[in-house]
């Protein structure tokens, strides 16, 4: 984005976005709940994980990021949703 200074002089202004990550290593009821939270405290993203498992979960599978995503699309209205990956390898086309 440009701003405008004096006449004939133009500057960069910076847009900063706040976000965070909601890893899929708990119940939907704390996801939704943190989801929920991130939009109303003011982020402006929320990121899932497009892993099979964490390292914090080891011998358990996180929950599918794009289904995760579908259900948290239907409890916000303004914060923006994504992956931090999307993994090919993983998806049968």
């Amino acid at each position: 984005r440009l701003a405008r200074g004096r006449p004939g002089q133009i500057r960069h202004a910076a847009e900063v976005r706040v976000g965070t990550i909601v890893l899929q290593t708990q119940p939907w009821s704390g996801m939704a709940e943190a989801f929920t939270t991130a939009e109303q405290i003011g982020y402006d993203v929320a990121y899932v994980a497009d892993h099979l498992t964490h390292p914090s979960i080891p011998g358990r599978w996180l929950a599918d990021g794009f289904a995760v995503l579908a259900a948290a699309a239907t409890m916000t209205t303004r914060i923006d949703l994504g992956t931090l990956v999307a993994s090919a390898v993983i998806r049968n086309p």
